[in-house]
This record gives structure tokens, sequence and C-alpha cells, in this order.
């Protein structure tokens, strides 16, 4: 279990971009270069609370990411084509954003100190427990909105909200 923001949708990110300046002495000279990378900040802290890592992630992609994003702009993870369409990465976006945000805890935890190496991090929390994880958070986050919301969706506001970044 971890700390949780509780709802960390697009609305409570803001991003910065940071700038890394790098030098090195090439051929007598000396050059620099600046990396720049993005960081995130969050806001709006009410709903933070204890539970498992996949729970922020499983909230993020459905409150903020297209359907579009997440099933069709991703190279395929076996090669799978849509059969309608002939795209590829048809079905496969979430895992992957599920596989790459994965990996990168494993660097955090590894960066911070948390345990020793990717390995052990591995260990702690395995891929396919977190994927088990993910899908167990998706489940009850769908189980929420369809009880709290369900008497108030027709099929217009259905049709409106079409291709809208929140449920």
């Amino acid at each position: 279990y971890t700390v949780l923001h509780g709802d960390p949708k697009a609305g409570n990110l803001f991003y910065h971009r940071k700038r890394t300046h790098k030098h090195a002495n090439v051929g007598g000279g000396v050059t620099s270069a600046t990396d720049m990378g993005v960081g995130v900040g969050m806001i709006d802290f009410q709903w933070t609370g204890v539970g498992k890592p996949s729970t922020d992630i499983a909230y993020f992609l459905a409150a903020s990411a297209s359907g579009r994003v997440l099933d069709n702009d991703m190279e395929p993870l076996d090669d799978t084509r849509n059969r309608e369409t002939g795209e590829s990465g048809y079905g496969v976006g979430e895992l992957q954003c599920l596989r790459h945000y994965h990996t990168c805890l494993m660097q955090a935890l590894v960066e911070n100190n948390v345990v020793p190496t990717i390995q052990d991090g591995e260990i702690q929390l395995p891929y396919t427990t977190f994927q088990r994880q993910f899908q167990e958070s998706m489940a009850d986050l769908f189980r929420t909105v369809v009880t709290d919301k369900w008497s108030t969706v027709t099929p217009e506001l259905l049709e409106g909200r079409e291709g809208a970044m929140a449920y």
C-alpha cells in the first residue's frame, strides 16, 4: 500500500519545464547543453488516503485519457490489428500505459533508495500483481460511477460528452 492522491485527473495536474545544464570538455573546448524535461505538480489533495498503487493510475486514465488514446495511439505489443479498421494498437494502449508507469515506478523506487535494485522492486510489486490491482481498481471505479451517476445519464448526455476528457 501507498499514499494516494485520490483525485488524479487532468485538472489537478500542472506541468512545467525543467532545465538541466550539462557541460563537457570536447576537443579542448567546453560545450554546454540544456536537457529539457517535464516536471509535474499536483493540487487538490482532499481525497488523499492509503491504497493500492494502481488506484490513482486507474482513476487518472479513466478520467483524463480519451478511449482513442488508450486503444489506438500506441504500437501494439503483439502486432495485433483492429479487424475493422486495420489500425495497429487496437486495445493495447492502456496496457502499454500501465507497463510504462510500472517501469517508471520501479526506477523511482531505486532512485529514492526504497529498494536497492529494480529486481528488488519487482519482488515487492510484480507487474502481474500491479496489473491485477489496476483491473480491480478500474472495476471499482466503474461500479462507483454507475451507482452514483447512472440515474442522471441519458443517451443525449452520452452523445454530448463523446470524446470528452472526462466521464
